[in-house]
């Protein structure tokens, strides 16, 4: 069965950890046997690795200005701030220059290590622990 490098992504990146750094063995991109036989491709497709290839589509290109312009001297609200996605958007933002970063979880630990781990700014970080489906924040002038 034939199948994309975006759906081996994880078997692809397990194997380049374990195996392409240690051995200095790279990894690439074949096509299929069929494609091959049928003249769709050639043998000069042969390729190594490439982000497109692992996400299944084109990379987004990101304006950091248009972000810069948008995030700096203002004040942010990250919910969900303590899980995986929440802290890298905390740590990222913090390089556009927010006057003051609110980070929201629900988890009083998860919080706390990201303040910690936010140390190095000098901005001002203010840690909130609560339910967003709580009735106190949806909808109450302090939080619009």
């Amino acid at each position: 069965m034939q199948r994309k490098a975006s759906e081996l992504r994880p078997s692809i990146v397990k194997l380049e950890r374990l195996l392409g750094h240690n051995l200095n063995i790279t990894i690439k991109i074949l096509p299929s046997v069929t494609d091959l036989i049928n003249g769709k491709v050639t043998l000069s497709d042969i390729h190594e690795i490439e982000l497109e290839d692992l996400l299944g589509r084109s990379p987004v290109k990101i304006d950091i200005k248009v972000i810069k312009d948008f995030i700096q001297n203002k004040k942010v609200l990250i919910t969900g701030a303590g899980g995986s996605i929440g802290s890298e958007l905390a740590k990222s933002i913090l390089q556009f220059n927010p006057e003051t970063l609110i980070v929201f979880d629900i988890d009083e630990t998860d919080i706390f290590h990201l303040v910690n781990n936010l140390e190095f700014s000098s901005k001002e970080i203010i840690p909130v622990i609560g339910d967003i489906k709580h009735e106190h924040f949806r909808g109450s002038p302090s939080c619009s």
